[in-house]
């Protein structure tokens, strides 16, 4: 008898939606960050919602036209022609918001970032090591953090993205990527087989990196250069050329 009535209440409140309320669970960019260099902006909440209720009650400002589109409970966000340098944006959803099962998120909610396209890159000192940054007035905004120096670099058309050579734990230099807000870093090559060198991006194209590996032969010398291609999430890893 009791766990059939267990059974009852529990049906009634999945009915109902009683259960946790939904909540956002991060922002992208963080709130507050005023090196954002532009591309989706994300919003990622816990429960799947109703996705009318999320656009009808939020707010950019300024605004502009711009496109919205769902990936699960995420909502990504951008302007038509991308977000302009050196604005403050704000991001609000007021009134009802609901999830899918019509559970109320807790309004208002709020976040700022400012837009930060980078210009001018050169080699600078991070805590002692060869990194690079951009000038930003009189100060040095550091792009990398990179433990060990950073040896080349290369920026990606749109200037969001770095993709650039340092060496790893192995001693010979592998090739990395990240944002240009420093976020999103990523090895791409590993190992003590090559040596790599000379990223380049691939023309109209910020999600594919070339670049240059030598095999290590056996008595340690490096062989001749061929031109490898990469996707920026380490994909499709091949030689075009040696």
């Amino acid at each position: 008898m009791y766990i059939a009535l267990c059974l009852v209440v529990v049906g009634v409140i999945v009915v109902r939606g009683d259960g946790p309320p939904p909540r956002i669970l991060a922002f992208y960019p963080t709130n507050g960050d005023r090196y954002f260099p532009g591309g989706d902006v994300q919003i990622e909440f816990s429960h799947p919602m109703n996705q009318s209720t999320v656009q009808r009650g939020l707010q950019v400002a300024p605004g502009g036209e711009g496109q919205a589109a769902w990936y699960g409970n995420t909502l990504n966000l951008q302007p038509v022609g991308d977000w302009k340098a050196g604005v403050t944006y704000r991001i609000k959803l007021i009134g009802k918001v609901t999830d899918d099962l019509g559970r109320p998120l807790k309004t208002p909610v709020s976040f700022w970032f400012h837009v930060f396209h980078v210009g001018r890159i050169v080699y600078c000192q991070v805590n002692g090591v060869r990194n690079i940054c951009t000038p930003n007035g009189t100060q040095m905004h550091p792009l990398t953090h990179a433990p060990t120096p950073v040896l080349q670099y290369a920026v990606s058309e749109d200037r969001s993205m770095l993709a650039f050579i340092r060496r790893d734990k192995s001693g010979l230099p592998h090739l990395f990527v990240e944002q240009t807000d420093g976020s999103d870093l990523k090895q791409l090559t590993f190992g003590r087989s090559y040596a790599d060198s000379d990223p380049t991006w691939v023309i109209s194209d910020d999600i594919n990196v070339t670049y240059h590996r030598r095999p290590v032969e056996a008595n340690g010398t490096l062989g001749r250069a061929q031109v490898w291609n990469v996707n920026i999430d380490g994909s499709d890893n091949a030689k075009l050329s040696s």
